[in-house]
């Protein structure tokens, strides 16, 4: 798994969401980078050139790997953002960590829905990946790029509103959609 680390202390690990990579972290290092031994991974696939799966188990195992050749001396911190979430939640439910906390911000994983409201998130999910499907089958990547970025912000504008280096990398990383939306793991 590739990953920037840096810092000393305490592990804590920043899993990135869809349409970025580790680089969206580096803006915290200086903060963070004091106090802890900051590793933000790039998932596989959101570089170009990786192989194998892509998918919330491929992820998980990888993220897995990277976590077992860790010290489990040192406290460990998770923090998974969208995406980066709900495989921070794949790995810890495939194998128990001891980890000291977790912060997951906008997970997508409905796995402890109750029925009513699985129905609910369904139909959100369906709402807004719609416009996104629609632009990646007519190969408008930058289109359905916008339309997931101002989905997941819940308002029409929100990757316009977002700082122009962020739009970068998110636009940059438009040709992992083809997976995203395609998921095939490779266990």
């Amino acid at each position: 798994m590739k990953y920037i680390r840096r810092g000393n202390g305490d592990y804590l690990i920043l899993v990135h969401g869809a349409l970025t990579d580790a680089s969206m972290w580096k803006g915290h290092f200086k903060a963070l980078a004091s106090n802890f031994d900051v590793i933000a991974v790039t998932l596989r696939h959101f570089d170009e050139g990786d192989i194998g799966g892509f998918g919330l188990n491929t992820h998980a195992d990888d993220l897995i790997e990277l976590l077992n050749e860790l010290d489990e001396r040192k406290p460990l911190y998770i923090v998974g953002w969208s995406y980066g979430a709900d495989v921070v939640l794949n790995a810890l439910v495939k194998q128990g960590f001891p980890v000291d906390k977790v912060f997951l911000y906008e997970p997508g994983y409905p796995g402890c829905l109750l029925e009513s409201e699985l129905n609910l998130w369904q139909s959100d999910a369906n709402s807004m990946f719609g416009p996104v499907f629609a632009g990646f089958h007519r190969g408008d990547l930058p289109s359905a790029v916008v339309s997931l970025i101002d989905g997941s912000g819940n308002r029409k504008g929100y990757f316009q509103s977002q700082s122009e280096v962020v739009r970068e990398l998110q636009l940059a990383k438009s040709y992992t959609l083809a997976y995203q939306l395609n998921q095939k793991s490779s266990h």
